[in-house]
């Protein structure tokens, strides 16, 4: 149970700092760079190192997870 709120939680945040950095002036300019720019990417990077210490080899499949969620929700909701 607590994979999936950490899951959820992390396409979530990931999903709402990509969006605050490509609407923030002062922050734009990172939004040019890559993992700054994609949802994806973004939560990918910012959930494996919190999720592999806590899950194990196991975390890198629920960050790709989280990665795929975060995607979905840009792009439907």
């Amino acid at each position: 149970m607590n994979e999936i709120i950490y899951i959820i939680g992390f396409a979530c945040m990931g999903n709402l700092i990509v969006e605050f950095i490509a609407n923030f002036k002062p922050l734009n300019r990172l939004s040019k760079i890559k993992p700054f720019n994609c949802e994806m990417c973004f939560t990918f990077w910012l959930s494996v190192g919190f999720l592999t210490f806590t899950f194990g080899l196991t975390g890198i499949l629920l960050a790709a997870i989280s990665a795929v969620i975060s995607n979905f929700i840009y792009k439907y909701i």
